[in-house]
């Protein structure tokens, strides 16, 4: 049954009457809402990211929302797809989880939708962001030169390969020096995460221990290592980065910092629910802490 005439015009009267002004933003958000928060992630294979959508995705969904997923990989090409096709559903968000994309990209789509990132530090106006916040690598180097290790090597990921993990060398390589020690770079592998099998060969001679950015670079390096008849840690010490999933285990026994994956899901999707409830809602940075697992790799 539709409104009357004259229930509309005694509406509007009353409205008048109590100086009602009608807020558009707000009118056009619930006109177009479609209770929808995009996730873009690097991939869906690596425990990091499991784990964290997982945890994004029951946070949301209990609360009524739906969660749209898609993976981006290298680069700008790979990014505006992924960015696209989340678009093409009118998310009322957009959380990004890669280490992959550009920051020119994300903060374009930023200035279309609130949108948070997780893992980049940042500082930007447009875009949210939550990050670890880097002290594993001193907690690690730390670790490494108690036990007595002087000549260490940092695999050395580049910008272009993954921001994040290029970042991390970085912070594991100023680490090292901090405490006095020439650290010796070791190439990543061009393709998957993980060591230059060559370079890593011929470093053998030069290092006793090998600090990796993140575990499945450690996995891959120790799988190498094994392949040669190198003992870990007797014959080379290893460290990873991240802590999650079965190779965080005590059957595997790495030596590695674990990311608070449930804050770090937690404060990404608390902002950005934040900033769809009040878009006016300044981006937020949020640093989250991890913790150490002292393994068996040193």
């Amino acid at each position: 049954m539709g409104v009357t005439t004259a229930v509309r015009d005694a509406v509007a009267k009353a409205a008048a009457d109590l100086g009602y002004v009608k807020d558009i933003r707000a009118h056009a958000l619930k006109a177009t809402s479609t209770s929808t928060i995009g996730i873009v992630v690097r991939t869906v294979r690596l425990d990091f990211y499991a784990e964290l959508i997982a945890a994004m995705q029951d946070r949301l969904e209990a609360l009524g929302y739906s969660t749209a997923l898609t993976a981006a990989s290298d680069g700008d090409h790979h990014a505006t797809g992924a960015f696209g096709r989340i678009l093409g559903l009118r998310p009322d968000a957009i959380i990004v989880a890669s280490g992959r994309i550009p920051s020119r990209s994300i903060e374009a789509v930023g200035a279309q939708v609130p949108v948070t990132a997780i893992g980049p530090t940042s500082t930007s106006k447009l875009v949210g962001s939550v990050a670890d916040d880097g002290s594993g690598t001193d907690a690690l180097a730390q670790l490494i030169t108690d036990a007595g290790h002087q000549k260490i090597g940092v695999v050395m990921y580049s910008r272009a390969r993954s921001i994040t993990l290029s970042r991390r060398s970085r912070l594991l390589w100023e680490a090292l020096e901090r405490r006095g020690l020439e650290p010796f770079p070791v190439k990543a592998s061009s393709r998957a995460d993980g060591v230059d099998p060559e370079d890593l060969r011929e470093s053998l001679n030069r290092i006793t221990a090998l600090m990796c950015p993140n575990d499945p670079t450690l996995i891959a390096a120790w799988n190498l290592l094994d392949s040669w008849g190198v003992q870990v840690p007797d014959d080379l010490a290893l460290t990873g980065y991240d802590g999650l999933g079965q190779v965080a285990t005590p059957v595997f026994g790495l030596t590695t910092w674990r990311q608070d994956v449930a804050a770090m899901a937690e404060a990404a999707t608390r902002q950005t629910l934040d900033r769809i409830a009040a878009p006016n809602t300044k981006p937020q940075h949020v640093l989250v802490q991890g913790s150490l697992l002292r393994g068996r790799t040193v």
